[in-house]
């Protein structure tokens, strides 16, 4: 049984700068009382939800956990004892803390804090938020009633609560171990099939070289002979193609091109001249003829310089006119004779080329005739070295692999036994094997214990659920009912019926097993005044009968006649104090 003993918080939610504490093991059932907003939840669930798991209870963020006003410095510390040791566990944001203490001595400070946690519930606690939720920390908020859980969602609180999650865990490290079993007998399977094959091999590679060896040193030979004979043949072509070659001589056709590129630049350099002369001639004799100041000195222009001018400028006109056939005319000789140059000089390249390439195809191919020669020879080489191998060597090995695969072959039926064997234990380790079995013993208890609270809530509703966990609810008159057909009233009272329930089953089971019982409402959950009477009365019964500390949270008035102590909050200066 885990007892936990005190709670403290700082700068946690309403919590200011000066702890609060709370002592869980003071009183065997507390009212908390105070107005809304004051921090009721905060100061129980939210305060040891946070300290155990990390997480709010009512799902809030982490960074809104941290005091608003102070916002930093925020820790929360939780004391709980199981069986001969005590634990602390001290959890704070600003700056991030999880330390764990056992009999007052730290545990692995250097740990990563997700495998910490994992430590916390799986080995200190037992248990995880959603089944601790379920039995110590009862709350109106986030809460939906096991019957209104899917039957998947079902079996997966009853497997927590019966302890069968770790059934899971073992199929699944079963399924795992099967694997594994699979991929060994695969990989042996296939050892076996190289090993057979590598017998094969070496049992014709021995027939090989009692038998064909000879044989094939001599066609190898023969190709070999072949081959040389290509390559000599190559070699000739290849001189008489570097020969021909030789003969394309064309540096001084290269340089009578060049001369008549010089000598065809020069001409048009002269045309162009003789063109920009009759442009100028043609502009002079045009302004003569439309203008009578000269542009530059200003002056009149007379009748007389005007017609001698133009006498000349058209005199000029005509004797390069005829310059200018000339150059064109010499142009196009010159052109003539370049262009026929420079086709011949393409021809012998284009000629030139293709030997050049004729060459390059030949190279290309006797050197791939040099490495098929050489890959020849080195394998004749090796039929050689073979040809005087001990066949007493291949017979040993032969026999090495005969032993391999004897052994292969007996580990292969050894998984396959074991795989059986493993194929029965997943059959028990399934929902509907061991864990069915152990949910058929708990089943009728539960449904006991659930008719014993219906009985003590003073209603009329008789419970029964199979190992499907398909719920059966009838009145006295024999009426069947489904739980949606319950009215509020009724369906408050299985629901916590119910609850209680799950609690003596976990204590019984050892699943979740606490001196702690916190209800956060559950008692204004459409509960009227008898039946909030009826659930006080169990819950006292429970707190002497089992050594629970209870601490409820509710709206209603006149409850503190029916607890033990009560627990005053208020905010004071905007910070939650006890008063």
């Amino acid at each position: 049984m885990i007892k936990f003993k005190t709670i403290t918080m700082k700068n946690f939610l309403s919590v200011g700068d000066n702890p609060l504490t709370i002592i869980i093991d003071k009183s065997p059932t507390t009212i908390i009382s105070g107005q809304n907003g004051v921090g009721k939840t905060a100061t129980v669930l939210d305060s040891i939800s946070f300290a155990l798991f990390g997480k709010s209870f009512r799902d809030i963020k982490k960074a809104a956990m941290i005091n608003s006003v102070n916002q930093r410095d925020s820790v929360v510390e939780l004391i709980f004892a199981k069986g001969s040791n005590e634990y602390k566990i001290i959890r704070g944001q600003k700056p991030h803390r999880l330390e764990v203490f056992v009999n007052n001595k730290i545990m692995n400070e250097t740990a990563a804090l997700s495998d910490m946690q994992k430590y916390i519930e799986n080995e200190i606690l037992g248990f995880d938020l959603s089944a601790f939720s379920r039995v110590v920390l009862m709350s109106t908020m986030n809460y939906v009633p096991f019957l209104n859980l899917s039957a998947y969602e079902r079996r997966n609180f009853v497997e927590t609560m019966l302890n069968l999650s770790v059934f899971t865990e073992m199929n699944k490290q079963h399924k795992a171990n099967i694997s594994k079993l699979k991929d060994r007998a695969n990989f042996i399977d296939t050892e076996i099939d190289k090993t057979e094959i590598s017998i094969k091999e070496k049992s014709e590679f021995l027939k090989y070289i009692q038998n064909s060896l000879t044989q094939e040193i001599t066609t190898n030979k023969q190709q070999l002979t072949g081959l040389l004979k290509d390559i000599e043949n190559l070699s000739k072509d290849l001189t008489k193609i570097e020969e021909e070659v030789k003969l394309f001589e064309i540096d001084s056709l290269n340089k009578d091109l060049i001369k008549l590129k010089n000598e065809l630049n020069d001409i048009k350099s002269e045309e162009t001249i003789v063109k920009h002369t009759l442009k100028e001639n043609k502009n002079n004799i045009k302004f003569l003829e439309t203008h009578d100041v000269c542009n530059h000195c200003k002056q009149d222009i007379t009748d007389d310089y005007k017609q001698t001018m133009i006498s000349d400028y058209t005199k000029n006109t005509e004797i390069q006119t005829k310059n200018l056939e000339k150059i064109i005319k010499k142009e196009n000789k010159i052109s003539e004779k370049y262009d026929n140059q420079y086709s011949e000089i393409e021809k012998i390249n284009n000629e030139k080329n293709k030997l050049l390439s004729e060459k390059n195809t030949k190279s290309v191919l006797r050197k791939r005739l040099l490495q098929d020669s050489k890959n020849l020879v080195s394998k004749i080489d090796d039929l050689k070295s073979t040809s005087g191998t001990n066949t007493d060597d291949v017979i040993k090995d032969i026999g090495v692999l005969e032993d391999k695969l004897k052994n292969l072959k007996s580990e292969f039926v050894d998984i396959k036994q074991q795989a059986f064997a493993s194929n029965i234990i997943s059959e028990l380790l399934k929902d509907t094997g061991i864990k069915s079995d152990i949910i058929k013993q708990y089943i009728p208890l539960l449904v006991a214990f659930t008719n014993q609270y219906l009985e003590k809530m003073n209603i009329s509703l008789k419970f029964d659920m199979d190992e499907n966990f398909s719920e059966t609810i009838t009145t006295r008159f024999a009426n069947e009912f489904t739980y949606n057909n319950l009215s509020a009233g009724e369906r408050a009272r299985l629901d916590f019926s119910l609850q209680m329930a799950w609690r003596e089953i976990a204590r019984i089971k050892g699943s979740v097993d606490t001196n702690l019982l916190v209800l956060d409402e559950m008692l204004d959950a459409n509960l009227d005044e008898a039946g909030t009477t009826a659930a006080l009365d169990i819950i006292n019964e429970l707190s002497i009968s089992h050594n629970i500390n209870v601490f409820i949270v509710s709206h209603k008035s006149n409850l503190e006649e029916y607890v033990r102590s009560v627990l005053k909050l208020e905010k004071v200066n905007g910070f939650t104090k006890i008063v």
